[in-house]
């Protein structure tokens, strides 16, 4: 079974990513603040890690690199729901890629890899 952790700290941006996403043999766990998104991360081994790299706690790029830093979730891909103009990008050494989501609306195609099996890449035919 395939997991995603989608982490946000807009609830609705989560419950849409989830129902978009929704397909049988995936599991989805939600992570409302960078906190709690690498107690999950750490606990769970997520297959793909949606993170929103403004949030309370620690920011999404401070989850990347703490994740990355540490062998047993060094692993674990992980694409970014960057807000467009906000400035910030994936620093490097993060491990992370730029999904793409503009203004964090978010593109079903960023994501289609997970149901095709290949975590954080687009599906054939849904991407570059």
């Amino acid at each position: 079974m395939k997991t995603v952790l989608i982490a946000d700290d807009e609830e609705s941006l989560r419950t849409l990513i989830e129902t978009t996403l929704e397909a049988p043999g995936l599991r989805v766990l939600h992570a409302a603040d960078g906190n709690q998104a690498v107690e999950l991360a750490r606990r769970e081994h997520p297959d793909l890690i949606l993170l929103d790299w403004m949030m309370p706690g620690k920011t999404g790029i401070e989850v990347a690199e703490v994740l990355r830093s540490q062998p047993a979730t060094a692993d674990i891909a992980i694409l970014n729901a960057h807000r467009q103009g906000s400035g910030e990008r994936p620093a490097a050494g993060t491990g992370a890629r730029h999904s793409g989501l503009p203004g964090e609306a978010f593109q079903p195609a960023a994501v289609a890899g997970v149901r095709a099996g290949s975590a954080g890449q687009p599906a054939p035919g849904q991407g570059p």
